[in-house]
C-alpha cells in the first residue's frame, strides 16, 4: 500500500484499488483476462500512479495501465491463458517512477518501461540500454540485488566489490560506496526469503 497525494493505493491478490481521502471516493482496478489466467493476472505486486494520473499495475502476468476512471489504456501480457497449465506464472515485481515520468517495472525481462506521455510500453527496456543492463547484472549475467528508488537512481548491491553501487539514469554513470559489513553473507539470507528486487521507498 502507498500514499500518493490524496490517494491511498493498495494491491491485493485480486486486483488493485485506490481511495481518495478528500473526495471519499474509491475505484477498483480489475484486469480483464481469460478465466484460465484471471487469478494470476490480477495477482498484483505493486500499483503506482503516473504523472498523468494513470494507474500502472505490475502483476504475475504482465504490465497494465488504467486511466483515472478505471478503463484499461494499455497492457503487456507476458503469459498466454494456455500457460496456466504448464508454467509458473511469475513475471512482474516492483515499480519505480523516474523524474522524467517513466515507470520502470522490475520483471523477468530485466525491466520494462511505461511512458505515460506516449502511452507506450517498452517491454525490453533493460536489453535496449546496455549501460543499465551491465550495471544490474554480474559477470555471469545474473541479476544483482537491486533497490529502485527515486531521483532517477537505482541502488545495486555489488557483492564482488562489497559495495553499494548507484546507477544514475540521467548520466548513465555508476557511483560506488563501500559497505562496512560482509554483504555476501547477508545476501544469502535475504535472497533465500525474497526476490532480488525490493523497493526502498515510496513516492
Amino acid at each position: 500500500m502507498r500514499i500518493q497525494g490524496q490517494e491511498i493505493i493498495g494491491t491485493t491478490i485480486m486486483g488493485s484499488f485506490a481511495y481518495n481521502t478528500n473526495s471519499r471516493k474509491g475505484i477498483k482496478l480489475i484486469i480483464p483476462s481469460d478465466s484460465l489466467i484471471f487469478g494470476w493476472t490480477n495477482n498484483i505486486a505493486e500499483t503506482i500512479r503516473d504523472s498523468r494520473g494513470h494507474y500502472v499495475l505490475s502483476s504475475c502476468t504482465g504490465l497494465y495501465v488504467f486511466d483515472s476512471n478505471g478503463n484499461i489504456l494499455n497492457r503487456y501480457d507476458y503469459f498466454k491463458p494456455s500457460d496456466a497449465r504448464s508454467k509458473e506464472l511469475i513475471f512482474g515485481y516492483g515499480l519505480s517512477a523516474l523524474d522524467n515520468g517513466i515507470i520502470l517495472q522490475d520483471n523477468q525481462l530485466f525491466f520494462s518501461a511505461y511512458d505515460p506521455i506516449k502511452n507506450s510500453i517498452d517491454t525490453f527496456y533493460g536489453a535496449r540500454n546496455p549501460e543499465f543492463k551491465n550495471a544490474i547484472t554480474d559477470s555471469n549475467r545474473e541479476l544483482r540485488t537491486i533497490f529502485p528508488g527515486n531521483k532517477n537512481q537505482l541502488f545495486i548491491v555489488n557483492d564482488k566489490k562489497n559495495s553499494l553501487d548507484i546507477f544514475d539514469f540521467d548520466s548513465k554513470r555508476i557511483f560506488s560506496t563501500p559497505l562496512t559489513f560482509n554483504v555476501s553473507a547477508d545476501l544469502d539470507n535475504f535472497n533465500s526469503k525474497d526476490r532480488k528486487s525490493t523497493r526502498l521507498n515510496s513516492s
